[in-house]
């Protein structure tokens, strides 16, 4: 439709599929390797031992940063068009299409604009926001795993088997919607000016819980988590606003989102998505046009 934003419409971060080779490029973005993520081992009940990540389940294919001047943003995908050339479903003939799998999966973090606004309520929608808004298309294995499992047949990648369970439930079962929990890894925390006590959560995930809104297109065909910061722990909070703007714009870090495994068989756990951002000037971004 004419009146649909498209997906990188903002142009704050250019993608770099290869964001290596470009490290020090302002507002680059892109894949990293999931494996530099650490995550609870095969025997983490027993020796709570944490190991690098297979590749992400989910593969960024872009990304944008909105603002708002009077109210936080939900259901971003209501006004977004996504070629279908991005879509790993574009691929895959419609009758092989898993049902459970959402052909995109959309991750909306929700970030206040105004000065201690990260402590702002929840319950208001009427601030100023950032929304860094990522895209992910489900990898080719995922996809194969998801085949198997419709089919009855033996998966053996635990973490794959309980994101598909989680994509099933996570609308109506609170307890398994609360298992999310995100990741943030700083590859260069010691070039930038950050409190010494923020280091230490360095790579340590954060349970996302009743921070975190999801909406479900049509047949399924996304997945959309609104993240809002104001939600999070007040240790995570301050550290979030000792980052943004001024910080981030010299930060390279990593975020991805895990379904918490507890039990074996649902260890070791795994990436859902993994991205990587470089030297981000979020006031480069986009109003958003429709408030």
């Amino acid at each position: 439709s004419d009146n649909l934003l498209k997906v990188g419409c903002s142009g704050a971060l250019t993608f770099a599929d290869d964001v290596e080779s470009s490290i020090n490029a302002t507002n680059k973005w892109g894949r990293v390797q999931a494996t530099i993520l650490k995550v609870r081992g095969p025997t983490y009940k027993s020796d709570k031992v944490k190991v690098g990540s297979k590749e992400s389940l989910y593969i960024p294919v872009g990304g944008d940063v909105f603002e708002t001047k009077k109210t936080k943003l939900y259901h971003v995908m209501k006004h977004i068009d996504v070629p279908p050339e991005l879509l790993t479903s574009s691929r895959i003939p419609t009758a092989d299409w898993p049902r459970s799998l959402p052909k995109l999966l959309v991750i909306n973090f929700q970030v206040p604009i105004l000065t201690g606004g990260i402590f702002g309520s929840m319950m208001s929608n009427e601030e100023p926001t950032w929304h860094f808004t990522y895209y992910h298309t489900p990898s080719l294995e995922l996809v194969r795993i998801a085949q198997q499992e419709e089919k009855g047949q033996t998966v053996s990648d635990n973490a794959a088997k309980l994101l598909l369970n989680w994509f099933k439930v996570c609308q109506k079962d609170t307890a398994m919607k609360h298992r999310l929990k995100l990741l943030a890894y700083t590859f260069n925390m010691d070039e930038v000016s950050i409190p010494s006590w923020c280091k230490k959560f360095n790579g340590k995930p954060v349970m996302v819980t009743k921070s975190c809104k999801i909406f479900r297109g049509p047949n399924n065909d996304y997945l959309e988590l609104d993240v809002d910061m104001r939600a999070w722990g007040i240790m995570v909070k301050k550290g979030v606003q000792a980052l943004i703007p001024q910080s981030l714009m010299k930060l390279k870090f990593a975020l991805t989102f895990i379904i918490q495994g507890q039990s074996e068989d649902e260890l070791p756990e795994r990436a859902v998505n993994a991205i990587r951002i470089s030297l981000a000037d979020i006031r480069l971004g986009t109003s958003w046009p429709y408030e």
